[in-house]
């Protein structure tokens, strides 16, 4: 019998911001450990607590549609660093008359082919130093 194929680290991060960018709760936590753990960053819009699980992230996609008239990540870069996958890019998110327009990075674990924990980071030197691919 064929093992099942696990996708490279690198695509199954392209595939969470694709799930991300269409609000498809059920193609997001279908990449996730049962048990994930998601740090997103806090805004003076939305105070964020890690979410845990698939149903905590299925709340985060939730809270995002709720909180944001607008929120659109941009993946400009991802690098491996074993089991870690950082995503460099920019966040535009806006509410009222709050507008994020800043860079991000994101830094995903990715074990036996499902992410089990994520971070988002406001600075792209912690997250690459968090890695280890920056002193």
């Amino acid at each position: 019998m064929a093992r099942p194929l696990i996708a490279a680290p690198s695509d199954i991060v392209d595939r969470i911001f694709r799930a991300f960018a269409d609000r498809d709760a059920d193609a997001l936590v279908a990449l996730l450990a049962d048990d994930v753990v998601f740090e997103p960053a806090s805004t003076e819009v939305a105070i964020r607590a890690p979410f845990r699980g698939h149903d905590g992230m299925r709340e985060y996609l939730a809270e995002v549609e709720r909180d944001w008239e607008r929120f659109d990540v941009t993946v400009a870069e991802t690098r491996e660093a074993p089991p870690y996958v950082v995503a460099l890019g920019r966040v535009y998110a806006r509410s009222g008359g709050f507008v994020a327009d800043n860079p991000i990075a994101f830094v995903w674990e990715v074990r036996d082919g499902a992410v089990v924990w994520g971070r988002t980071f406001t600075d792209r030197t912690a997250a690459l130093r968090f890695v280890g691919l920056a002193s």
